[in-house]
């Protein structure tokens, strides 16, 4: 006796089916709808190329490692944290300015306590830019050219502006 519509592992697997139908003429509607070679190059969804379509995966590659290494190179150009403080493209306003200015162009052994923003930003650009410069080790700013033979911690007031 073959199970009727009320039964139910006759209903699942009607709906079952049902299910896979509507699966099938939505696929079906979205291949005749397909947008053109075209329509997807101007999406910039696929690239437009004279190469054959066994060489697009190789010239991609080859673009991808020209783009890598031009980005290598525009990095390793890329200049270091004190010559941005001397171009004025990084600010620095607090005692440790008057060393960076002073002619201070080289500091082996680099270290910041003060907290003011110029500082954090010089110290979030010397963690970033560890390829060029070592990390911060220490809590004293050491100098091959320093005149003062000890550093002092400076007064956490004496980094902001003055409010006049």
């Amino acid at each position: 006796m073959p199970p009727t519509p009320t039964h139910p592992a006759a209903f699942h697997e009607q709906r079952r089916s049902l299910e896979r139908a509507r699966t099938e003429d939505y696929l079906k509607r979205k291949i005749r709808s397909r947008p053109e070679r075209s329509e997807l190059v101007r999406m910039h969804i696929l690239e437009e190329t004279s190469a054959e379509p066994s060489l697009q995966a190789k010239q991609l590659q080859l673009k991808r490692a020209r783009l890598a290494d031009d980005l290598n190179d525009k990095i390793s150009h890329r200049p270091g944290p004190i010559e941005l403080v001397h171009k004025n493209i990084l600010s620095v306003t607090c005692p440790l300015q008057h060393s960076l200015l002073g002619g201070y162009t080289h500091l082996t052994t680099f270290s910041l306590r003060c907290n003011c923003r110029g500082c954090r930003r010089l110290k979030q650009t010397l963690k970033n830019n560890n390829s060029r410069r070592k990390k911060l080790k220490s809590c004293s700013i050491s100098s091959s050219n320093s005149s003062s033979s000890s550093y002092s911690k400076p007064n956490r007031n004496s980094c902001r502006p003055s409010r006049s």
